[in-house]
């Protein structure tokens, strides 16, 4: 676990994050009352997963909650090392909050609707070899057919930042992220 055992890897496999310089954890602060990490420039958690192959079924989940849409990318999870490979992830895009499926090249953006500022919404990107697909609170926003996972050796991951070199972070907090080794259904 981490030093306070707050970032729990729940499915009995041991990868539970690391917080890292001086991440707060917020303990009344999350969407259900109960606790969140609070992420910026520099505090964020990270950890490592299972090197991943291209086309993957995955999804990713998360509450949160982003102190503003600032202008630049906000990276909520992200799995790989900075100028090796992006396997996959979810982030919001600059000026809109649009859910972004990081991993691929090109234009991430799925949808036309973004998350707001200062309120808790539940977010997910779901990955298959048709490409990613964007829900904010259960609502499907858009795909997009170029947003598919990448061969990425690279273990590591970060929960607020871009791995390795944690640029692009998200400000904010961040509750119940969860990554699925499947393709979850809108149900």
């Amino acid at each position: 676990g981490t030093a306070s055992n707050n970032a729990k890897y729940y499915s009995g496999y041991a990868n539970d994050a690391v917080e890292r310089q001086g991440i707060l954890w917020n303990k009344t602060g999350g969407y259900d009352g109960k606790g969140a990490y609070r992420t910026n420039a520099s505090h964020y958690l990270d950890g490592a997963l299972p090197a991943n192959s291209a086309n993957a079924n995955l999804s990713i989940t998360a509450w949160v909650r982003p102190d503003a849409i600032t202008g630049a990318v906000q990276t909520v999870f992200l799995k790989g090392a900075g100028g090796v490979c992006f396997g996959y992830g979810i982030s919001l895009s600059d000026s809109s909050g649009l859910l972004q499926a990081r991993g691929t090249s090109g234009t991430p953006n799925i949808g036309s609707i973004g998350v707001v500022a200062n309120a808790w919404q539940h977010i997910a990107v779901v990955y298959n070899q048709s490409g990613g697909y964007g829900y904010i609170n259960g609502t499907f926003v858009g795909n997009n057919t170029g947003a598919t996972t990448n061969t990425c050796a690279a273990t590591n991951y970060s929960i607020g930042c871009r791995p390795g070199d944690c640029i692009q972070p998200f400000i904010g907090h961040i509750d119940d992220l969860t990554v699925w080794n499947r393709s979850l259904t809108a149900s």
